[in-house]
């Protein structure tokens, strides 16, 4: 499932492993053996968040732009 769906969380596979199984796996546990695996489950950063000095001037800036 994490192989073909890179985006699936580790809650997802813990609640479809119970469903099928009916044993319960935690989600840490589905995490731990993803990265054992070579599967890391978290996507990169794609940038870093504005702060707030320069989220206000960066509204500005589209608000211009959209008018």
């Amino acid at each position: 499932m994490a192989v073909t769906n890179r985006s699936v969380t580790s809650r997802t596979i813990a609640q479809y492993i119970e469903s099928v199984t009916h044993h319960s796996v935690s989600a840490l546990t589905i995490r731990r053996r993803l990265q054992q695996s070579g599967l890391a489950g978290r996507r990169p950063l794609l940038g870093l968040p504005l702060t707030h000095n320069h989220r206000r001037p960066h509204l500005q800036l589209c608000d211009e732009r959209r008018m």
